[in-house]
């Protein structure tokens, strides 16, 4: 954990040099390359047994990519997320060592990221939104590769979201959904904006209403899947059921950041504001799946698609605060995420801990 700590704090000091020397050529380029090749180098690097899915998703997967004469005899093969399948087969055929393969992946999902954090620095500090990105979502990468790669390109998504440029955004949803099939609850955050009632008071009622039907059903749902009628999902579902959850504690701490935004934003939004009522929406869904982690630990996955849409709406109205109460709010902020980066460090953080290498020589 202290390594992990380590590199958190010396990617954010040279991400933080790049975006106050924005568009100054040198001074932007040095840090800014630094910073991509320190994180990709240092994913790239690390053993194929770092992270519970890496025999399945990382392993196997560019086994079958390196084997296969043609991409379309893997894609046949594989069953469905062409985009990643494709990506480990034209990894596979510039190299067949699968830390090429790991290399080009971490650089995809930071370039992906911290492009998009850039863009909206006129909107907040874009180095506060790539610390949420590094304590929460980085280093599970490392397992969860699939998915991490779709929600990177959802998050690039986001900035067409807000620049409704809508086409945009449901293409790069639709892209990451072939990459992890539940990117579909990111193009669900577009669908989301048109189930409302006439009033604020009304579309939460609607959406508490829904919430809670899948919470009632929730086991009678998984069981109709499990039923075979889903297919291939049957079988992941099974996977599913079996799992007991996401820790408590986790999911405490992120109920009590997601509460702590609430309280926030109360101050600054008019609650008829088209944004506020698709953030007060998501919020509901976003504790949702939180509870629903300690019965699902796949509710824990989906619940990720809502947080970059509500962290760049808090970091964008955070600023309105003065300088200390702007202060003691950027602080409770980072409290909240390093207590859940603790706590996730201490369950192993998807079995991402010890980070080991053989290349490098180190275990930490």
């Amino acid at each position: 954990m202290i390594f992990y700590i380590f590199i958190i704090i010396v990617s954010l000091l040279l991400f933080n040099i790049a975006q106050i020397n924005y568009k100054k050529n040198i001074f932007f380029i040095l840090p800014y390359t630094a910073f991509i090749l320190l994180l990709s180098i240092l994913g790239g690097v690390r053993d194929d047994t770092v992270g519970i899915d890496m025999l399945v998703y990382g392993v196997i997967s560019f086994e079958n990519a390196k084997y296969s004469d043609t991409l379309l005899g893997l894609l046949k093969y594989v069953p469905g997320e062409w985009g990643f399948h494709t990506l480990m087969w034209l990894c596979a055929k510039i190299s067949n060592d699968i830390h090429f393969m790991l290399f080009v992946e971490e650089f995809i999902k930071i370039i992906l990221v911290s492009s998009t954090a850039l863009h909206f620095k006129n909107k907040f500090n874009p180095t506060m939104f790539m610390f949420a990105y590094l304590t929460f979502f980085y280093f599970i990468g490392y397992s969860s590769m699939r998915q991490m790669l779709a929600i990177s390109i959802f998050i690039y998504g986001l900035r067409f979201y807000f620049n409704n440029e809508h086409k945009k955004y449901i293409f790069t949803c639709l892209l990451a959904m072939t990459f992890h099939t539940s990117a579909i609850f990111a193009l669900l955050i577009y669908v989301i904006r048109f189930i409302h009632g006439k009033s604020f008071k009304s579309t939460i009622i609607i959406h508490l209403a829904i919430v809670l039907f899948v919470y009632l059903f929730s086991f009678t749902i998984m069981e109709y899947i499990l039923s075979g009628n889903f297919g291939l999902y049957s079988e992941k579902a099974d996977l599913y059921m079996e799992k007991e959850g996401v820790e408590t504690a986790k999911t405490n701490i992120l109920l009590a950041i997601m509460f702590f935004i609430i309280s926030l934003f109360y101050k600054f939004w008019k609650k008829d504001k088209p944004d506020y009522i698709i953030f007060s929406v998501l919020l509901v869904y976003n504790l949702f799946f939180l509870l629903m982690s300690t019965r699902f630990e796949v509710a824990f996955r989906i619940s990720w698609y809502q947080i970059p849409f509500i962290l760049i709406l808090y970091f964008t109205y955070v600023r309105f605060y003065k300088n200390g109460g702007r202060s003691i709010m950027n602080f409770l902020f980072i409290l909240l995420f390093s207590l859940h980066f603790i706590i996730s460090s201490i369950h192993g953080l998807d079995g991402t801990i010890p980070y080991t290498s053989k290349i490098l020589g180190i275990n930490v």
